[in-house]
C-alpha cells in the first residue's frame, strides 16, 4: 500500500506599484495581508509533508501551530483597519484565514487519525486489512473533497477582493510562478492523481 500526499493549496501574491500613492501605501497594505497568508501556508505545507511521512507527532504539533498562526494573522490583519474607507479585501482575507483555521481544527484532525489507521494497515496483506484500508481511503477522499470545495469558495472571494483592491489603487499584482499554476491544478485534481497512485500501488502488490 502506498502513502499519499495531497498538499493544501495556498496563495501568495506579491504586488508592485504603479502611479502615485497616498500617505498609506496600498502595496504595503497588500503585502502585509498576503504575508500573513504566506506564514499560514508554510505551516500547512509542513503539516502535510509530516502527515505523508507518517510523522504523526510532528503533524499534530504543526496542526496546532497552524491554529495559533491563524489567530495571530487574524489579529494583525484586524489591526490594519480599512483602506480609504473600503474593507472588502481585509474582510475577505480574515474570512479566508478563519476558514483555514476551522479546517485545521476539524478536517486536519480527522486526516491525522485516518493516516494513523493507514500506517497500521500498510504492512498487513490480509484481505481484511485491504477492506479496512479502502474504507479509510474513501473517508480520506471525502475529507479532501470537502476541503477543496471550502477552500476554493473562500479563496475565490479573497482573490476577487484582492484584484479589486489592486484596481482601485492602481497597483499591479505580480504572481509568483507557483501561484500561476493554481488554476491549472486544483486540490481536486491532485486528489485524483493520488487516488490513481494508490490504485496502481495496490495492483503492484496483487
Amino acid at each position: 500500500m502506498k502513502k499519499i500526499i495531497i498538499l493544501f493549496i495556498g496563495v501568495a501574491f506579491l504586488a508592485s506599484c504603479k502611479g502615485v500613492f497616498d500617505k498609506v501605501d496600498p502595496v504595503k497594505y497588500n503585502d502585509d495581508i498576503i504575508g500573513e497568508n504566506e506564514k499560514i501556508e508554510a505551516v500547512f505545507t509542513d503539516f502535510f509533508y509530516a502527515l505523508e511521512d507518517y510523522n504523526f507527532e510532528e503533524a499534530e504539533a504543526l496542526r496546532l501551530k497552524s491554529i495559533l498562526v491563524s489567530d495571530s494573522a487574524i489579529a494583525r490583519i484586524g489591526k490594519l483597519g480599512t483602506f480609504k474607507g473600503k474593507d472588502d479585501f481585509r474582510q475577505a482575507a480574515i474570512k479566508y484565514i478563519e476558514i483555514g483555521k476551522k479546517l485545521a481544527e476539524t478536517d486536519f484532525k480527522k486526516l491525522v487519525d485516518i493516516y494513523k489507521g493507514m500506517s497500521v494497515l500498510e504492512d498487513d496483506e490480509s484481505d481484511d486489512s485491504y477492506e479496512k484500508y479502502d474504507v479509510l481511503s474513501t473517508e480520506m477522499e471525502q475529507i479532501y473533497a470537502n476541503m477543496n470545495t471550502v477552500d476554493s469558495t473562500y479563496f475565490q472571494k479573497f482573490h476577487t477582493a484582492q484584484k479589486q483592491f489592486a484596481k482601485d489603487n492602481n497597483i499591479t499584482l505580480e504572481v509568483q510562478p507557483k501561484d500561476s499554476e493554481i488554476d491549472k491544478q486544483s486540490l481536486e485534481e491532485l486528489l485524483k492523481q493520488s487516488k490513481q497512485e494508490l490504485e496502481d500501488g495496490v495492483e503492484e502488490i496483487n
